[in-house]
């Protein structure tokens, strides 16, 4: 990395080709894979950083996908040729660039297109400098298929992984990974190794509880300005919120009206959680004075009536009532998935990633090893704990 100017061996060892990425000597298949990509980006619509990245991402996997087709019998031909090319020498070497305007093409060049393309999208902005498209290869564990397969594995600056296979279809994060392993999908090895699988998987189970809880506790407010995705999949801000109402299942769905008045949606309030942008909810979430938001709609006349001594005693004593009630082991299992949902919320506001990472990793392994009766006052322990911790911080402001 950068890819540009590599030689990929790794099929050469194998009997088979050096794969020169030379985009200066042979630049017409790269400028084919080029003006797809950015025909693809120009139609993407983005909001943050976060969002371009992935935009990029998705528009350079899609490129790719569109510009090579599959096709194993035409890459084992080549391989003949270059081997019987007196031009190609020992090292047998092709430039990228055949496969990119043949259209054909195995694995290993897909995976160096989205290398190639990374790199010019960084040169163009579209990606941050400081992220690396790195083209990965391992084997298959099975004994029964020992298959080799190559794929493409973008970092971001704050440690986000994205994997781009257009061989097998898959584009997505490390985390999405974890989620479909953790729901029996069947995905390629995508992870470096068990460790890298077992950290993300934890994430993912932390991730889902701690926003599952988040959205419990958001509400909108009826007046509130809102962003919604048209039926026509159209990205529009300026909706207005109006009742939120309750459906027979439990589930709560809000209604909103569209600028100009004419149109009315009812949404799932999960589903339209997400749909604003995330700096948007987190300016919802916290209060005026930059605090985060009470968790219980009486603290102001509760914190006047009684003092926050008092206040935290009662607090203590509902904590002391599910703790007494469950085991020892997920009395400590609970406290890790509490205290690191609440660092991780802080580590976040901080902007420290690597805190952020281990503190979701730490509530993630605190809940998986919760039993079935502990994981049902999960969500009232951490409330407890939440409204325990802004407690302290207010007392001892005071």
């Amino acid at each position: 990395y950068p890819i540009e100017g590599y030689v990929d061996i790794r099929s050469w060892g194998a009997g088979g080709e050096s794969i020169v990425v030379d985009s200066e000597k042979e630049p017409e298949g790269y400028d084919k894979l080029r003006n797809s990509f950015l025909e693809k980006i120009s139609s993407k619509q983005f909001r943050s950083d976060e969002e371009k990245t992935r935009a990029s991402l998705e528009a350079i996997f899609e490129a790719v996908s569109e510009t090579i087709d599959y096709d194993l019998s035409y890459a084992e031909n080549t391989t003949e040729f270059v081997k019987n090319h007196p031009d190609a020498g020992d090292a047998r070497k092709i430039n990228l660039s055949n496969y990119l305007m043949d259209g054909k093409g195995v694995c290993r060049h897909m995976a160096l297109a989205c290398s190639w393309l990374a790199g010019d999208a960084q040169n163009k902005g579209l990606l941050d400098s400081e992220g690396k498209l790195t083209a990965e290869v391992n084997q298959n564990t099975d004994p029964s298929d020992l298959s080799a397969h190559e794929w493409g594995r973008y970092t971001s600056p704050d440690g986000k992984v994205y994997i781009l296979d257009p061989a097998q279809g898959y584009f997505g994060t490390l985390e999405d990974l974890a989620n479909d392993s953790k729901s029996g999908k069947k995905r390629w090895e995508y992870f470096r190794n068990a460790q890298e699988k077992k950290e993300y998987q934890a994430r993912a189970v932390a991730e889902t509880v701690i926003e599952s809880a988040r959205i419990d506790e958001y509400k909108f407010s009826p007046g509130q300005s809102v962003t919604v995705e048209r039926t026509s999949g159209e990205i529009e801000d300026g909706w207005e919120v109006g009742e939120t109402i309750v459906t027979e299942d439990g589930s709560e769905k809000v209604i909103v009206f569209s600028p100009d008045g004419k149109f009315e949606k009812t949404i799932r309030k999960n589903n339209l959680y997400e749909m604003q942008p995330k700096e948007g909810r987190l300016e919802e979430e916290q209060g005026s004075s930059g605090e985060q938001a009470s968790l219980t709609d009486n603290e102001p006349k509760e914190v006047k009536e009684k003092s926050i001594s008092q206040v935290i005693e009662e607090v203590n004593r509902q904590i002391e009532g599910i703790t007494n009630g469950i085991s020892e082991s997920d009395s400590m299992n609970l406290w890790r998935y509490a205290s690191g949902t609440i660092n991780k919320a802080e580590a976040q506001k901080e902007g420290n990633g690597q805190e952020s990472t281990f503190q979701g990793q730490l509530a993630g392994s605190g809940y998986m090893a919760l039993s079935e009766e502990a994981k049902k006052v999960s969500g009232k322990y951490l409330r407890l704990m939440q409204e325990q911790s802004r407690l302290l911080d207010l007392q001892e402001k005071h």
